[in-house]
């Protein structure tokens, strides 16, 4: 049995805490500014990245939850318009942010409703001109109470290869 004094205790307590806080920080932190803050480390140049941050980011949007175990080649946001109801269309705002490193040329977006969510109108969207951040809208529609998903299958094509990523977008609905 190991035993400390009160005063070592203490000591070990507030840097693992300290180090903690630390660590939960740099949570917060969204894509963009991760990877702004990379490029500008790697370019020397903080105003370009700063410019893509401003850019992309949206105090709104939220991360679409992918499966993906390896980075992927774009950051997907949304943000719903409104509150869902039952038989109500509402709008829904995407946000896609390519990784500047990926030197994406194309992407592809497929969009499909879960049980008891539909897609109105188009359900694919595709980005021929790639920028810093690429913006569509859609609109969607419960059809009964719940919480249902969207499904978000992005084909990224970039200079050297092609990728699927697949993405979930949660709609709660009359809840």
């Amino acid at each position: 049995m190991l035993v400390m004094g009160a005063g070592r205790t203490c000591g070990i307590l507030l840097a693992a805490i300290a180090g903690m806080s630390l660590g939960l920080s740099a949570c917060t932190r969204s894509t963009e500014e991760v990877r702004a803050g990379r490029e500008a480390h790697t370019t020397g140049n903080s105003a370009p990245a700063a410019a893509t941050v401003a850019i992309a980011t949206d105090a709104d949007m939220v991360s679409a939850v992918g499966n993906a175990r390896s980075g992927p080649p774009i950051d997907l946001k949304f943000r719903l318009t409104g509150r869902p109801e039952v038989g109500q269309s509402l709008p829904m705002d995407l946000l896609i942010v390519p990784d500047a490193t990926a030197r994406v040329v194309r992407i592809h977006l497929s969009l499909q409703g879960g049980e008891g969510l539909q897609i109105e109108g188009s359900s694919s969207v595709d980005f021929e001109q790639i920028e810093p951040a690429l913006r569509a809208q859609l609109r969607i529609k419960p059809l009964q109470e719940g919480v249902w998903s969207l499904s978000v299958t992005a084909l990224v094509d970039t200079e050297t290869s092609s990728v699927a990523r697949t993405y979930s977008i949660p709609v709660i609905a009359g809840i």
